[in-house]
């Protein structure tokens, strides 16, 4: 599996962020009424980064223990990081889409801004939304970071063993 690019996560974001401005406007222009944000969503992008940050401190302890040749280091199912590294990518790509909808949306809340309490609201949870949808991309790039194979593994892993037949050749 690739790992994630900045420049892919960029791109979603920015789509994200027209058609997040686009759909605002849209609704309020035929609902005639202010789109609401719910105060759920900073804390349940929050929670994911959380726990990913937190799978990617573990692994990456282990990780290291078996690479240093610890003999107490506990093994590390390939199928977990396999499910892992994919949440990661998916997590990251998600956190790009929710941070433009959320700008998007904040941008059409600070042009129409005027002080009322309510939209005032809006705006924190908006932000709130955006910061933690940042701190989810963060994360998963993190966790993404933790389980890259380092070069000097991948050549092992690939040269045959002495006495061992490379069908390659």
């Amino acid at each position: 599996m690739k790992p994630t690019r900045i420049g892919v996560l960029l791109a979603v974001a920015a789509a994200s962020t027209a058609v997040g401005w686009a759909a605002v406007r849209m609704w309020e222009s035929r609902e005639g009424t202010a789109l609401t944000v719910p105060w759920s969503a900073p804390g349940a992008l929050a929670f994911l980064a959380v726990v990913l940050f937190g799978t990617a401190l573990t692994l990456r302890s282990r990780l290291a223990a078996i690479r240093s040749g610890q003999p107490a280091a506990r093994r590390v199912d390939p199928i977990f990081t396999a499910r892992a590294a994919a949440l990661a990518k998916a997590s990251s790509l998600v956190g790009a889409l929710v941070t433009g909808l959320y700008l998007g949306l904040g941008v059409v809340l600070l042009s129409d801004y005027d002080d009322a309490a309510p939209e005032r609201r809006r705006l924190i949870a908006c932000g709130l939304t955006v910061a933690a949808a940042l701190l989810l991309v963060a994360a998963a790039l993190f966790l993404e970071r933790v389980l890259r194979v380092p070069p000097e593994e991948l050549e092992d892993a690939e040269a045959p063993e002495a006495g061992e037949i490379d069908a390659t050749h």
